[in-house]
């Protein structure tokens, strides 16, 4: 039996809770039997809050894996009686201190990771940057799978769309302002993402459209299961993706595996990809920079013809591979 302690609503469509839903139903498929155990409060940091009466109901001797939002957030006294007595590994989707946090986060983080049995992070650069911090040569990496088949129906390369909750991380403003900077072309964009997480954000980026005169361009979609987002990238010609920091950004690859090409700042789903289907922007690139490269993409069709024959040549793991690495790594004695 395998336990999966979830940080709250396993059913948010977030990408460290698609994560866990995708890999937990995959490894179900291989045979394994896992029981899902939702611990519901402020995390990553709920105060004094204990979880033990609800950890109580894992038997003794059972592999857990807690996700790594939770795990720093749980009491010191609640980690070690689990590790005590359960075999313990923590998937870490993002470090804390990126998410927002500062120096002393980062520290109890690693302090919380050292009292665990094992961890492995969801991208190369999480799991260098994480062995780094613990000083260990041990960074497992189990990237999330992808199963969307590539669409071979022509694309409207002015179709552009933007995957990413409504948050600063996400960089939507400066997102905005690049294309303020192109709006004499053709062009328009769905929006993706939830604004209910930071609403007053949210107003902001509707109010920036506004400012530049761009509203009537933008189509703010919300939420969209699975399916209405494979039948969307379907339709859309690239997608834009302008985090701040990104640990890794599953929508990268989905939409890649689709055969939609991608204009983005830097994310561990990009990390060694190197194809004219992939145009990256600098982080430190003013809005003018982002422009130009988004005019290319719009006025030159010999760049979207190569765009399109490089990114059919792209692969990527699937979800049961994936989970067969992390059967795998979970049968490994303690890292």
């Amino acid at each position: 039996m395998l336990w999966w302690l979830s940080p709250g609503d396993p059913e948010r469509r977030t990408g460290g809770f698609i994560y866990n839903a995708r890999i937990v139903d995959a490894m179900r498929t291989l045979g394994h039997e896992v029981t899902i155990l939702r611990l519901d409060a402020d995390w990553p940091f709920p105060g004094q809050l204990s979880c033990r009466a609800a950890l109580a109901a894992i038997p003794d001797g059972e592999t857990v894996v807690a996700d790594g939002l939770m795990w720093t957030g749980l009491s010191d006294a609640d980690r070690r009686i689990l590790t005590a007595r359960c075999q313990v590994w923590v998937v870490v989707h993002s470090p804390l201190d990126m998410e927002g946090g500062g120096e002393e986060v980062a520290v109890m983080e690693r302090d919380a990771l050292r009292v665990a049995h094992g961890w492995w992070a969801t991208s190369r650069p999480t799991a260098a940057l994480m062995a780094d911090r613990l000083g260990t040569r041990d960074a497992y990496c189990i990237c999330p799978g992808t199963e969307i088949a590539q669409h071979s129906a022509p694309r409207p390369f002015d179709r552009l769309l933007a995957v990413a909750h409504l948050i600063p991380r996400k960089g939507h403003d400066r997102l905005l302002d690049a294309l303020a900077l192109v709006k004499d072309l053709n062009w328009q964009v769905s929006l993706v993402g939830s604004a209910e997480i930071d609403p007053e954000w949210a107003d902001d980026l509707r109010v920036r459209a506004a400012s530049h005169g761009i509203s009537g361009r933008l189509k703010w979609l919300g939420i969209l299961d699975a399916d209405a987002l494979e039948e969307t990238m379907a339709e859309s010609g690239l997608l834009l993706h302008s985090a701040r920091y990104e640990a890794y950004g599953m929508v990268l690859t989905e939409a890649l595996a689709s055969g939609l090409p991608v204009m983005s700042t830097e994310a561990g789903a990009l990390d060694g990809v190197s194809s004219s289907a992939v145009m990256r922007w600098s982080q430190a690139d003013e809005p003018t920079a982002w422009a130009e490269m988004l005019r290319n993409w719009l006025t030159d069709t010999s760049l979207r013809r190569n765009a399109s024959l490089a990114v059919s040549e792209l692969r990527w793991p699937n979800w049961r591979e994936q989970a067969l690495a992390l059967a795998r790594l979970l049968a490994k004695p303690e890292a």
